[in-house]
C-alpha cells in the first residue's frame, strides 16, 4: 500500500494558515529549539486520526488554532481530514473532509461526522465490521470492530517511549491499547487473514444463535412443566364460575375444556357445583368408611390365625416331657394324666388342620380402595365448594385467555420439533465452518522467526554503537509482544543497559516490523514511522564533537540516521513501488544534519531563530 502524509495544516483563529509539507520515501525532519511545537506534530496526526482525547498543548498552540488538518495520500487518492480544535483535552466532534485533498476556503465549516470520515479512511485500509477483535478483555469486547487507531501503535514513538527499556509501544498507560496490541498482533503481522477472521466471526455468531435456541428450548420445557398445575388451578376456578361442568377432569379433557370456553354454560341441577361437590364428597367419605371396615376385618383375621397356632405350641410341651421322662419323678396319676392330655391335644390339632380362615384377598381389596379414595380426594380438591362470579365480561375474557394460553403451551409439541431441527442445522453449520478455518499456529511461529531474522539484520548494521551486545540476537516475547536480546548459544534474555541501546533496539524492531508487514502484504498498517527526539539520550554532546570513535554519542545518533537513510535507499532499489515515510521531530541543527552524506533527507521546517509551529503573527498580528 502506498500511503503517506503529504501535509499538516493549522488554521488559526485569525484565519491564517500554517502548512507543513512532507514527502514519501524521505526522512522528513522538523528541527528547532525547545518549546516551539515540534512534538505537537505527532499529537496533531493522532488527533486528526479520530483520537478520543487530545494531547495538544493548550498554551500558545491550541488557544490560537481553530482547525487542525492532515492531507493523506492513500494509493492514488488524496484525502484531506480536518478537525476542530479541542476544548482542553476534550476532542471536537467537528470534521471537514475533502475526497480530493482540496484545502477549503477560510473559515472552515464542518461538512461530515467523525464516524463517516472514519469509515471512509478505514475502508481504504480494508478495515470494516468484518475485521473484529478475535478475543475479548476488560476493555475490548470479543467481536467488536478493529480500529485503525490500534495500528498506529506501530507507527509512532514519542519521546517517553523511543528509548524505553520497558515498553516498545506508545499509549501503554491506556488499558484499551494494552489489550489492543495483544489482540491485533496476528492481524498486524499477516498471520491472521480477513477471510479467516470472517470465518471465526461467523462461527461466534452461529455459537451465539445455538446458545439462544438451546436456552429457548430449555425455557419452553421448564414452562411446560408448570402448565399442569397452573391449568388445574384455573380449571377449578372455571368450575367455581360455572364456566365448565364440575365433572370435567384437568388434563384429560382439554378438548372439552376448550369447547366449553367457547360457549356459555347453563348447568343443570345435577351439574351444579355445590351438588357435584357434595356428590364427590359423599363418595369419598363412603370409600374411607369401606376402607376402615376392610382394615378392621383384616386385623381380626390376623388375630384368629395367631390363635390357631396355640395347640401346636401346647403339643410341643408334651413332646418335651416325653423326651425327659427319665428326669421326672412319676406319681400314680402321672402317666394317665399325660396320656389323656396328649390325646385331647391331638384331637384338636387334627380338627383345626382341616380348617383355615377365609382368604378374601383382603390386601388387594384394601389397595384398590385406597387408590379409589386418593382419586376422589384429588378430584375433590379440584371441585370448588363455593360459587363465585366475575366482576365483568372483561375479567372473564382475560381469564379465558390465560387458560387458552396454557392449553396452547401444553399442546405446543411441534415447536419443540422445529427447535430441535434448527439446533441440528446450526450444529452442522458450525462444524462446517470450523473445518474451513485455517489454524494459524504454525504460520505464527514461522512469521515470528522471520521477524527475529529481520531484526537481527538491522541490529548487525548498528555494529559497535550497541556494544557489548553487537553479536546478540533478537528474541520475540509473545506475551508482551516485545523484542528482547538473547546471548548467542544460550537461552538467556539480556537485561540491556543504557537508553541508547534501547533506542537502537526500538529502531531495529520497528524497521523489521514494517519490512514484515510489507512482505506479508498487511493492509492495516500505515508505512509511516514518526520519531520524536531520537537524539534525546545523547543530545548534549553532539554539536562540535567530530570523533569517529563508535562509543562517542555523536557517532551513535549519526548511525541512527544512517540506518534510516539506508533503509529507504535499499527499499527504493528493490521496487519502484516501494513506499515508506519517516518523520523525525528533533533538536539537532539543520547544519549538523546536512553535514553528513545522507541521501534521503527532507527538511520540513526549522523552528529556530524565533520560528515555531504557531508563529507570532498567528496571535499578535505582527
Amino acid at each position: 500500500m502506498k500511503s503517506y502524509i503529504s501535509k499538516i495544516l493549522l488554521v488559526f483563529n485569525n484565519n491564517t494558515l500554517q502548512v507543513l509539507e512532507f514527502k514519501s520515501n524521505k526522512i522528513n525532519i522538523i528541527t528547532g529549539n525547545s518549546g516551539t511545537g515540534k512534538t505537537t506534530i505527532m499529537n496533531i496526526v493522532d488527533y486528526c486520526l479520530f483520537s478520543s482525547h487530545s494531547d495538544i498543548p493548550e498554551r500558545i498552540i491550541n488557544e490560537n488554532v481553530a482547525w487542525y488538518g492532515m492531507q493523506l495520500q492513500i494509493n492514488e487518492k488524496l484525502y484531506l481530514i480536518m478537525r476542530g480544535s479541542p476544548t482542553g483535552s476534550s476532542p471536537s466532534g467537528d470534521y471537514y473532509f475533502s475526497a480530493n485533498g482540496e484545502v477549503p476556503s477560510l473559515p472552515v465549516k464542518k461538512n461530515i461526522s467523525g464516524n463517516e470520515v472514519k469509515k471512509i479512511i478505514e475502508a481504504e485500509f480494508r478495515i470494516s465490521s468484518d475485521v473484529a477483535i478475535p478475543f475479548g478483555g476488560k476493555q475490548l469486547k470479543k467481536g467488536s470492530q478493529v480500529s485503525l487507531r490500534y495500528f498506529l501503535l506501530f507507527c509512532m514513538q514519542d519521546n517517553d517511549i523511543i528509548a524505553s527499556g520497558t515498553n516498545l509501544y506508545i499509549k501503554q498507560n491506556d488499558p484499551k491499547y494494552i489489550e489492543a496490541i495483544k489482540r491485533i498482533y496476528d492481524l498486524a503481522i499477516g498471520v491472521e487473514t480477513i477471510s479467516n477472521l470472517i470465518l471465526k466471526t461467523e462461527i461466534d455468531k452461529v455459537i451465539q444463535k445455538l446458545a439462544d435456541l438451546i436456552e429457548k428450548k430449555e425455557s419452553a420445557e421448564s414452562s411446560r412443566k408448570k402448565v399442569p398445575l397452573a391449568l388445574v388451578e384455573r380449571i377449578k376456578v372455571a368450575k367455581e364460575m360455572g364456566m365448565v361442568l364440575p365433572a370435567l377432569k384437568s388434563m384429560d379433557d382439554l378438548p372439552d375444556l376448550i369447547a366449553a370456553l367457547k360457549r356459555e354454560i347453563v348447568p343443570s341441577e345435577d351439574d351444579n357445583v355445590l351438588v357435584y361437590h357434595r356428590k364427590v364428597s359423599n363418595q369419598y367419605y363412603s370409600l374411607l368408611q369401606d376402607l376402615r371396615n376392610l382394615q378392621a376385618f383384616k386385623k381380626s383375621i390376623d388375630e384368629y390365625k395367631q390363635l390357631l397356632k396355640m395347640p401346636s405350641e401346647s403339643l410341643q410341651i408334651i413332646e418335651y416331657i416325653r423326651e425327659h421322662e427319665d428326669e421326672i419323678l412319676e406319681t400314680s396319676v402321672y402317666g394317665a394324666l399325660i396320656e389323656q392330655l396328649e390325646k385331647e391335644l391331638n384331637i384338636i390339632k387334627t380338627t383345626i388342620k382341616h380348617k383355615s380362615p377365609i382368604d378374601l384377598n383382603l390386601q388387594a381389596q384394601i389397595k384398590e380402595k385406597t387408590a379409589q379414595a386418593e382419586a376422589f380426594k384429588k378430584e375433590l380438591e379440584n371441585v370448588p365448594s363455593k360459587i363465585t362470579k366475575f366482576e365483568d365480561s372483561r375479567e372473564r375474557d382475560i381469564f379465558i385467555g390465560e387458560i387458552k394460553a396454557y392449553v396452547d403451551m401444553a399442546n405446543r409439541r411441534s415447536d419443540d420439533e422445529d427447535l430441535d431441527q434448527a439446533i441440528e442445522e446450526l450444529i452442522k453449520e458450525k462444524d462446517d465452518l470450523v473445518k474451513s478455518v485455517i489454524d494459524v499456529e504454525e504460520e505464527r511461529e514461522k512469521t515470528l522467526r522471520l521477524l527475529e531474522e529481520l531484526f537481527d539484520l538491522y541490529w548487525q548494521k548498528a555494529g559497535d554503537v550497541v556494544s557489548p551486545y553487537t553479536d546478540y540476537r533478537g528474541f520475540f516475547v509473545k506475551g508482551s509482544k516485545d523484542m528482547r536480546l538473547k546471548r548467542p548459544m544460550t537461552d538467556t534474555l539480556e537485561n540491556v543497559g543504557s537508553s541508547s541501546n534501547h533506542l537502537f533496539r526500538h529502531l531495529c524492531y520497528f524497521l523489521a516490523f514494517h519490512d514484515l508487514a510489507r512482505i506479508k502484504d498487511v493492509p492495516f498498517v500505515l508505512p509511516i514511522l514518526i520519531l520524536d527526539q531520537p537524539s534525546r539520550p545523547f543530545f548534549a554532546s553532539i554539536k562540535g564533537n567530530e570523533s569517529q570513535d563508535a562509543n562517542i554519542d555523536p557517532v551513535k545518533i549519526r548511525k541512527y540516521f544512517q540506518i534510516l537513510d539506508d533503509y529507504i535507499t535499499d527499499g527504493v532499489k528493490t521496487s519502484p513501488d516501494w513506499n515508506f515515510q519517516v518523520i523525525i521531530l528533533e533538536h539537532i541543527s539543520v547544519e549538523e544534519i546536512l553535514s553528513h552524506s545522507y541521501k534521503n533527507i527532507n527538511i520540513v521546517a526549522d523552528f529556530s531563530g524565533g520560528e515555531a509551529l504557531v508563529p507570532k503573527t498567528a496571535y499578535t498580528g505582527i
